[in-house]
């Protein structure tokens, strides 16, 4: 009959899923991701990073999958993800794909992270301009503690 429960594992996930969509659509809604200003963005990260410390990176990508801000992390990770240049195209990660395509927030995982290796979900949600017109694409990944 346990096949008929739901597992303690099952429903961590479910909830790290839910709990991202909500902090991740909340924050690519918010006045100042909608700017556009890539300075006024790049100070809202990283408040974005401080406010929740268990997110392990965040940053923004164009609509062709090109980044645009620094991947904006805590300190002890900042230099794993110093290898991933200013070139690296995105346009093909199923977290880019899907949120341009239809407009959603998507969560992606749970997969073990292949710079830290923490087990971790991406959640993606389109940035929209005030019209609501995706303008950027926008990730942040939220590891397991």
């Amino acid at each position: 009959m346990p096949e008929l429960f739901i597992s303690d594992w099952d429903r961590a996930k479910l909830i790290a899923r839910e709990m991202g969509y909500k902090i991740v659509r909340d924050f690519t809604e918010s006045t100042v991701m909608q700017s556009g200003n890539l300075e006024e963005m790049d100070r809202a990260i990283r408040e974005f990073i401080q406010q929740y410390p268990f997110i392990q990176y965040c940053y923004v990508v164009d609509k062709q999958g090109k980044l645009i801000t620094d991947h904006v992390t805590d300190i002890t990770n900042k230099a794993k993800y110093s290898i991933i240049g200013p070139d690296e195209d995105y346009s093909n990660r199923e977290w880019f794909v899907g949120p341009v395509k239809d407009g959603k927030v998507h969560v992606v995982g749970p997969y073990q992270s292949k710079v830290t290796g923490a087990l971790c979900i991406t959640v993606a949600a389109p940035v929209t301009d005030t019209q609501g017109k995706i303008s950027l694409a926008r990730t942040s990944s939220l590891r397991s503690s």
